[in-house]
């Protein structure tokens, strides 16, 4: 047992050093001016990465080498801290990045759709999650920084660091509400309390959809209903049914047939209007129709997630 449990360690560790290897490719230039001025010269690219599968810690680092690196080539430094309006810039560029890959292997092109950016209000909440200090991002806190929970195999509860948080949040945008995204109907980066405040502001019954702080992976609805008390639900994105959108998860649950509004003052029916096509084309369908047609919804797919949001946030490393 030790020496297969040694051999596995060995893996891993190369494996690690191996996705922590740095090449470049070197182009070989030819220029030709006027007067017949011949230039020639060597240009390296941005640096690249051997992996045999797909990392998510090693893109995340390559991301952080590619942004921020001091200098082209093998003699750049990368810094330990950079500034916020930098970090900002380059966060949002990754995010509308990874908003348009592609998320099958049968599809053969992205989106052509330029995806909305992050707000500044997400921004700040991001901020807040990242501990940025004095207006300077540490790398530490990027990579190192526990800000959720998810289950592992064992299905026990582990921290979950900054970064690959923010890659799925991207990615559950990106596979299950790309065009709520672009039409403003998802607020995305929004904390508990800032989603009670603002919903606060709305008279009408109002659903405010943001990512989840705590567990890895999850959407809240926030909504605020009739009476005036908000509540929470949450909803594992993959749990969904496949080729259903969270239009499809919202418009066939009757717990929101109560809501009106999609924050700030939008119709809730605008999260659907349109976007039928976009998984199953099923427009003509009544509401009536819809909900017996998502049988294949869990019946607690959103279920009132009061009690987990007692839990704290996994402690700090």
């Amino acid at each position: 047992m030790s020496s297969a449990s040694g051999g596995e360690e060995r893996k891993g560790t190369r494996r690690s050093k191996v996705a922590s290897l740095r090449y470049y490719l070197a182009f070989q230039i030819e220029l030709i001016g006027h007067h017949d001025i011949e230039v020639r010269g060597y240009k390296l690219s941005l640096p690249v990465a051997a992996l045999v599968h797909s990392s998510i810690e090693a893109d995340a680092s390559l991301f952080w080498d590619r942004a921020f690196a001091d200098g082209t080539g093998i003699l750049s430094s990368v810094p330990e801290r950079v500034p916020w309006e930098q970090a900002k810039a380059a966060l949002n560029r990754k995010f509308l990045s990874l908003m348009q890959e592609v998320q099958e292997a049968k599809d053969t092109k992205a989106s052509l759709l330029h995806p909305r950016s992050i707000t500044s209000d997400n921004m700040e909440h991001l901020a807040l999650r990242l501990d940025v200090s004095n207006n300077m991002l540490s790398k530490k806190n990027f990579f190192a920084k526990m800000v959720a929970n998810k289950l592992d195999k064992d299905g026990k509860p582990t921290p979950c660091p900054f970064y690959e948080w923010f890659y799925r949040c991207a990615a559950m945008t990106n596979k299950y509400m790309q065009e709520q995204w672009n039409d403003g109907l998802v607020d995305g980066f929004c904390s508990k309390d800032r989603a009670e405040a603002q919903l606060q502001t709305s008279s009408a019954p109002t659903m405010l959809i943001r990512f989840s702080d705590v567990i890895f992976g999850h959407l809240k609805l926030s909504c605020r209903l009739a009476d005036g008390k908000i509540v929470h639900y949450e909803a594992e994105a993959d749990a969904m049914p496949a080729g259903t959108t969270i239009a499809n998860a919202i418009r066939s649950n009757p717990t929101f047939s109560s809501i009106s509004y999609v924050f700030p003052n939008e119709p809730l029916a605008r999260i659907w209007e349109g976007k039928d096509s976009c998984r199953e084309k099923k427009a003509s369908e009544t509401r009536s129709q819809v909900y017996s047609t998502w049988t294949s919804l869990p019946p607690d797919y959103f279920a009132s997630t009061l009690i987990l949001e007692n839990k704290p946030v996994a402690a700090k490393h």
